[in-house]
């Protein structure tokens, strides 16, 4: 299975439980091409004893070559507030794996192009979690083209800047 994962590399976006969860999927003898692009303050922490299956890219010009190139996109974070970077993987027709409760459980109920996953609880547990939400979320690859529809729909800027004219506009006739 080919995994990435793109995001700051800060302890809130949770690379040290793909870290983890790599492993795990090895030892249950899964074969794991595991990709993560990203720079931040973790990143040397995150690089100690680190799987031989997962490689570390600093920044990548373009994103879309990886995104098409995985069977899914796997992010685990916390506060993630909308998570614009789950209907990138989308529109690219990667599902996903994303953190339940946060901006990405919100993709998944109006596409249905990926998994969510509970990270609450002990931090032991989780990376069993995070395993156990990609082997439910691979076999969503390929994405059906309404999933994709819907992803593309949700960035397209005539119809935010529409339903934002008339939001404005209800307030004013209040």
């Amino acid at each position: 299975m080919k995994l990435l994962t793109v995001g700051a590399l800060i302890p809130r976006k949770h690379i040290d439980w793909c870290r983890e969860t790599c492993r795990v999927l090895v030892q249950q003898g899964e074969e794991v091409d595991w990709l993560v692009i990203g720079n931040g303050k973790l990143k040397r922490t995150l690089q100690i004893g680190v799987p031989q299956q997962m490689r570390f890219m600093d920044f990548a010009p373009r994103l879309r070559p990886h995104f098409e190139w995985a069977d899914l996109f796997v992010l685990p974070s916390e506060d993630e507030g909308f998570g614009m970077v789950y209907i990138e993987s989308v529109i690219c027709g990667t599902p996903f794996v994303c953190s339940k409760g946060q901006g990405g459980e919100e993709i998944v109920n109006l596409t249905g192009a990926g998994v969510t996953v509970d990270i609450s609880g002990q931090p032991y547990d989780i990376k069993f979690r995070v395993a156990e939400a990609i082997r439910r979320a691979l076999p969503l690859k390929p994405l059906k083209p309404e999933m994709i529809r819907i992803a593309r729909e949700l960035t397209d800027t005539n119809r935010i800047r529409h339903e934002w004219v008339n939001l404005v506009a209800a307030v004013k006739s209040e």
